[in-house]
């Protein structure tokens, strides 16, 4: 177990001291991740994701749908006709 502990110890002290070293790289890096997601998620699909109203746990995805949502801004609509999940439910940018 001692040695197990000393190992992540040095593993620990290494990530800090590589990041101490190298700040400016990886917070340039962490900033286009984040510019990179947000290109994706506008012009890249899915756009919409549709959840069947028949599921064998509803409550189960009706909170799994609520965590995900959080403080995004994502909206939600029920779909009134079902059609065919050929076309996609929501335009682009909506």
């Amino acid at each position: 177990m001692r040695n197990n502990t000393n190992y992540m110890e040095t593993c620990v002290l290494a990530s800090l001291e590589m990041i101490a070293h190298n700040g400016q790289m990886f917070l340039e890096n962490f900033y286009k991740k984040g510019i990179n997601s947000l290109v994706a998620a506008i012009e890249t699909p899915p756009y919409a994701f549709v959840i069947p109203k028949e599921q064998t746990d509803p409550k189960g995805a009706n909170g799994a749908f609520w965590m995900s949502c959080g403080n995004t801004g994502l909206n939600f609509r029920y779909r009134k006709n079902p059609g065919t999940m050929e076309k996609p439910l929501l335009k682009k940018g909506m």
